[in-house]
């Protein structure tokens, strides 16, 4: 906590450095700067009062920023809308402090009383400056975990874009909300631009998304990934395995003037969105943690230095805190007080966030310096493979013309193109066990599932089902369940708004009256559930959920389970031919496979693995069938026969059945995926089906 104080309360110190300096009526230079100081006994002697070293207008929306952060927001709508106020509001305290023309003119545009369009700015050609980001860092305080990458791409370019409508300049935002929250994750300095660079194509896809100004933007959008680029080819960074950053022998303050103009796009050091975090950056990594050479790399120089001292002194605090930082510097700072506020709110209100990015709540005991480990190196995969999943989904017309005389006597006339793309080729199996993004999740799972053509086919049947007669048995069923389903999950409480209660008990309802033979049996709930989080759409759920039980695992939730018992007796088969002496270890014990991985097979791993991994698994489930589920179960056992076999017990067999479900194997999803295809060995369908006959006739004999 103490640390994103000192964050705020150093962005201030920087900011008041360097526009004191600013405000000159003739900028001096990095070296002239230091001259004086010494004269007055270095920076341990100065004393920054408000009315002679105030604070510019980069700290004053960058407090406008952090005030609408701290409100109780309920989506990111509601928070640009917040944003927008506050942005406003404050630009009635900016004349007198020399304010960037680019934030005054776009905050004039803002519509606060619009409440669909309130932060929608048109364009911006002068919309390239430096004060996006530094108006940005306290984003990376609140969205700084790993799994938060995607709404602090969002947040950083919709806050970026409300002042400084242009690629330069929003990208500036997004460029100092990733430092922030790298410097909090403990990411070592040298990785910081080259993750940043991983990620800003991510922020593309998201523009793209948002179809605003994408025409304009395509013209500017390079600039800003070159000049990044360039500098970190010549810090001889570029590289993941070049960790230590070239610095030329001579780096006084007159060769760097002549950097900062060099990377400048007008011969002014800082003045726009990718040269001020960039500067700020080169003096975090030239200081070596010493305050005074920072502030000479920041603050001290001929450009802008109010809004790199700014960036510079917020990264500082997040990474060294006050206690190198002569007090004078801070103790009467403009805002002080209110900074401090600002950095412990922040960190309170980001550390309380016990809640993933689907709603589940974590145990008290959850690791997160593990899973953020996880995470960074997994967001890397998910930004590659969201690229060529795009890429793919936009398709080519003679990829399509190919597709539609290969499967067009299948198709139904009205399946989208994208069905047409996606079909029986070997790219999307390919492309399906690497992972779907989650953005494009819910309609992959329809087309490939078959869904979306019975969707199509049936227009108004869904909601036919929720307005005829009702069998009364199977309401009081369904209703009995409710609050059982997903207790963990925030978004399924009376509280929640919208709840997702209802929607479940709906898609329930009119799955149990389409398929009566059914009806309702307890684990599908879950399964809808899952369904819900995912398309976000109670017809689109539906169809899934006919997909899985009627089609995928037919048999699995009828009265008798039969399909769901025979397939537990068929992962008894498998596991003697893959795995004996687990095999023989169950049988020395008699213990029967249904009592340690039937809710395995009932519930599809959910509340079994981890959220992330059962989505991988269910991507592979809807477009593969069933077998999946016999490939996770075998990895599971195969890769921890070793453990099992330790069991001498009845009770430590089933206590060892649950540990192989924890732990870093089966979170790590993308390689835990790799494993189900290599570890179980060739498991052709040809195979279980065999043995579905003989373990199904053995059940039928036994009654």
């Amino acid at each position: 906590m103490e640390k994103c104080k000192a964050a705020l309360v150093l962005a201030g110190v920087g900011d008041a450095l360097g526009y004191r300096n600013f405000s000159r009526e003739n900028n001096a230079l990095g070296a002239k700067i230091q001259e004086e100081l010494k004269e007055i006994g270095g920076l341990e002697n100065l004393v920054l009062s408000s009315d002679k070293w105030p604070v510019s207008d980069n700290t004053l929306m960058h407090m406008a920023t952090a005030e609408a952060l701290i409100t109780d927001y309920w989506c990111l709508e509601d928070l640009y809308r917040e944003l927008v106020k506050r942005y406003v509001d404050s630009t009635d305290k900016l004349p007198g402090r020399r304010s960037d023309p680019a934030t005054i003119e776009s905050c004039s545009q803002l519509k606060p009383d619009n409440y669909l369009l309130a932060w929608h700015t048109p364009f911006n050609e002068k919309g390239s400056g430096f004060g996006a980001a530094t108006k940005a860092m306290c984003l990376g305080m609140r969205y700084w975990k790993p799994e938060r990458l995607e709404s602090l791409i969002e947040v950083s370019i919709e806050c970026g874009r409300m002042t400084h409508n242009h690629p330069t300049g929003f990208l500036g935002s997004l460029c100092t909300a990733l430092f922030i929250s790298y410097a909090i994750q403990g990411k070592p300095l040298v990785k910081w631009g080259r993750d940043m660079m991983k990620v800003v194509p991510m922020a593309e896809e998201y523009c793209k998304k948002t179809i605003r100004h994408m025409a304009e933007y395509q013209e500017h959008w390079f600039y800003f990934e070159a000049k990044w680029q360039f500098y970190l080819e010549e810090r001889e960074i570029n590289e993941e395995n070049q960790n230590k950053p070239s610095f030329p022998d001579n780096y006084d303050a007159e060769e760097r003037e002549k950097t900062y103009r060099r990377w400048s796009s007008e011969g002014r050091g800082g003045r726009r969105g990718h040269d001020a975090p960039m500067i700020a950056y080169d003096a975090i990594l030239g200081c070596g943690g010493d305050w005074t050479e920072l502030c000479n790399r920041a603050m001290f120089h001929g450009g802008e230095s109010a809004a790199t001292g700014s960036i510079a002194g917020c990264l500082y605090g997040l990474l060294y805190g006050l206690s190198k930082v002569p007090k004078g510097l801070y103790q009467d700072l403009e805002q002080r007080e209110r900074l401090e506020y600002l950095g412990e709110t922040l960190y309170r209100l980001s550390t309380e966030e016990k809640v993933d990015s689907y709603g589940f709540e974590r145990p008290e005991d959850f690791d997160y310096v593990t899973y953020e480990e996880f995470f960074s190196r997994y967001l890397v995969i998910l930004t590659r493979r969201a690229i060529k999943w795009s890429k793919l989904l936009k398709g080519k017309n003679s990829i399509q013309k190919s597709l539609k005389a290969a499967v067009g006597a299948v198709l139904p006339l009205q399946c989208c193109k994208v069905s047409l793309l996606l079909l029986c080729t070997f790219t999307v199996k390919r492309y399906i066990r690497k992972g779907i993004p989650n953005e494009h999740r819910a309609l992959i799972w329809m087309v490939v599932s078959g869904a979306q053509a019975n969707m199509e086919q049936n227009p108004g049947y869904y909601h036919k089902l929720l307005e005829g007669e009702k069998n009364d048995k199977l309401l009081e069923a369904i209703r009995t369940d409710m609050n059982r389903t997903f207790p963990d999950n925030i978004q399924f409480r009376k509280t929640a708004d919208p709840c997702l209660q209802q929607t479940l008990y709906n898609v329930l309802v009119a799955y149990g009256h389409h398929n009566k033979a059914v009806g309702y049996c307890q684990g599908m709930n879950f399964i809808a559930g899952y369904l819900i989080l995912i398309t976000k759409n109670e017809e689109e759920s539906f169809w899934l959920l006919d997909a899985l039980i009627g089609r995928i695992l037919p048999d699995f939730y009828s009265p008798e389970m039969m399909g769901l018992k025979t397939d537990q007796e068929v992962l008894g088969e498998l596991v003697k031919m893959k795995v004996p002496a687990v095999a023989e270890l169950m049988d020395r014990h008699g213990v029967m496979w249904t009592l340690v991985v039937s809710r395995w097979f009932i519930c599809l791993f959910i509340d079994i693995l981890p959220v992330e991994t059962v989505l991988r698994i269910w991507d592979c489930l809807f477009y593969e069938g069933s077998k999946i589920l016999f490939r996770v179960a075998l990895t599971l056992i195969k890769q921890h026969q070793a453990s099992i076999l330790e069991a001498t017990n009845f009770p430590d067999i089933c206590d060892k059945f649950k540990e192989i479900t924890k732990g870093m194997f089966v979170t790590e999803c993308h390689t835990f995926m790799e494993k189900i295809f290599t570890e179980p060995g060739s498991l052709s369908m040809a195979t279980i089906n065999k043995l579905r006959e003989t373990c199904r006739a053995k059940l039928l004999a036994q009654g």
